[in-house]
């Protein structure tokens, strides 16, 4: 899903529509790479992990910016290095 979603929730098996963003663009563009690579070589294998809403999740930050505890994916320790929170 690149585009404006028929509606929500977003799911894996929710049609791919046309990229509103050439971001959108250039991630639809890898995973239509991946599926032609394995219809072409069945011999290989692939799964496309979709990272949404990274930063910025919500205005409380009890999502997003500043996570509880210790954070448990990348972004986090990226914008509270950048923002002098951690060395």
């Amino acid at each position: 899903m690149y585009g404006d979603p028929d509606h929500l929730t977003v799911t894996g098996e929710s049609e791919l529509k046309r990229a509103t963003s050439p971001y959108g663009n250039s991630k639809k563009i890898g995973e239509e790479i991946l599926e032609h690579l394995t219809k072409s070589d069945l011999t290989f294998s692939a799964i496309s992990l979709r990272y949404f809403n990274p930063i910025g999740a919500h205005a409380s930050c009890s999502i997003g910016e500043i996570p509880s505890g210790i954070p448990n994916n990348l972004m986090p320790y990226i914008t509270q290095t950048a923002s002098g929170i951690r060395d």
